[in-house]
């Protein structure tokens, strides 16, 4: 049991670290990025204690910023210093407002189930149901 799950976190994180380097590709109109930036996220994401889900989130969230500093600054080059320069942007610019918006939504995920299963538990009860009459000026219904 413990290997079939170690098999699919491995495999989740395969997955996480291919849709990363499938948007650095596009983020730095490159081929391959070099093996050093690779290895530098993936000590981020060891030393963090993170998943590559969340950097490319931290990514997406500082991605104008980087995009100005790839077509100003680094005049499209997309050489090891410039990508370890927008590592170093993404990590200043990006990767606490993704884990504050991925808390947050954590958050409400659970607050949104919780109210689910009561409201559930509240329509589910088998308890007796308070049923009054309304009363005003037109109903008969004593006279009959």
């Amino acid at each position: 049991m413990i290997f079939h799950d170690n098999e699919k976190k491995k495999a989740v994180d395969q997955e996480q670290r291919r849709e990363l380097y499938s948007y650095l590709l596009c983020l730095h109109n490159a081929i391959e990025i070099p093996a050093r930036n690779l290895l530098r996220l993936k000590e981020i994401k060891e030393n963090k204690n993170i998943e590559y889900s969340l950097i490319l989130e931290a990514y997406k969230l500082s991605e104008d910023k980087i995009k100005w500093f790839i077509s100003n600054v680094l005049d499209y080059k997309n050489d090891s210093e410039g990508i370890n320069a927008c590592i170093t942007m993404m990590l200043k610019h990006g990767i606490n407002p993704a884990f504050q918006e991925r808390k947050n939504k954590a958050k409400q995920e659970i607050y949104q189930t919780e109210m689910y299963e009561s409201k559930t538990r509240v329509d589910m009860s088998l308890g007796d149901v308070a049923r009054t009459k309304v009363k005003d000026e037109m109903d008969i219904s004593h006279l009959l």
